[in-house]
């Protein structure tokens, strides 16, 4: 099954704006395709009441940060979390 993505970008910037707003998502299934410009409250009651399985954030660092801290204002787990496997050397050895 195709995971459910709500995508989240910043449409005001930068110079790939055309290519994210006309690119082909056929072979994803978006159900949700946010501009964190927008009213973060309103879009904070989409992301809580949007059923999907994937939330995906692309843009710079203000909207990876903003996109992050939504997602753990609705306690979404992230895959940030294996970050702490980083100071294991037994779980380096594993990725090497």
């Amino acid at each position: 099954m195709t995971p459910r993505i709500f995508f989240i970008g910043n449409t005001e910037s930068g110079k790939g704006i055309p290519t994210i707003n006309d690119a082909s998502y056929a072979h994803l299934n978006i159900v949700s395709k946010e501009s964190i410009q927008q009213d973060p409250d309103a879009l904070m009651e989409r992301i809580k009441t949007t059923d999907f399985d994937v939330l995906a954030a692309m843009g710079g660092d203000g909207t990876i940060s903003a996109a992050f801290t939504m997602a753990a204002a609705v306690k979404f787990k992230t895959t940030n979390s294996d970050a702490s496997k980083w100071n294991d050397e037994r779980y380096c050895k594993e990725l090497l």
